[in-house]
């Protein structure tokens, strides 16, 4: 058969987790330890010879950003502090890649290899959500922002990924502007 995990086409499902690292913004200040990336989608994969491949990864992706309420707030849309902040960026992504496979004497397993590949991401509803109390009463009032217009819908990135068997961590560069 033509078709395996390392046969000439491969088709996988692809479900990821992840956390986001990198300097925070003074005016945009990013609680990282609780901001999510979440992703579910396709995976092509063609053999070329034993070490090189290409391929392209389709699917939904759900990058949420949770924001600290400090007094150094400054951002689009206000600078009011909240009891929560959320920022959520549902989006369909398309990357092309090429993949090197350093043990190409593996047999019929993926093996260890990396990735590099430009994306190009559609984004479907961005969307702001606040929560506080009203001080008078104590009620809980949840806010919710969609289709905002100073996010950019489309954008590009550059991601490398580096994978071992079923598991790969990747980074991804956004180089279009927010």
């Amino acid at each position: 058969s033509s078709i395996g995990p390392n046969r000439k086409h491969h088709f996988q499902l692809m479900v990821g987790i992840g956390n986001f690292f990198g300097q925070g913004y003074a005016d945009f200040p990013i609680r990282y330890g609780d901001s999510r990336d979440f992703n579910i989608g396709i995976q092509y994969k063609h053999k070329i010879d034993s070490n090189w491949s290409w391929g392209g990864d389709l699917y939904f992706r759900n990058m949420v950003f949770r924001i600290d309420q400090n007094p150094s707030k400054k951002f689009i849309p206000d600078s009011i502090k909240y009891d929560k902040e959320r920022f959520s960026f549902p989006q369909f992504s398309f990357h092309p890649w090429f993949r090197y496979n350093f043990d190409a004497g593996r047999g019929d397993r993926i093996g260890f290899y990396v990735d590099a590949a430009p994306g190009i991401h559609l984004s479907v509803s961005n969307r702001r959500v606040v929560v506080f109390k009203q001080e008078n009463n104590d009620h809980v009032v949840k806010l919710v922002e969609r289709k905002i217009d100073y996010m950019e819908n489309v954008f590009a990135s550059l991601q490398l990924r580096f994978g071992y068997q079923r598991f790969a961590l990747y980074g991804q560069w956004r180089f279009t502007p927010l």
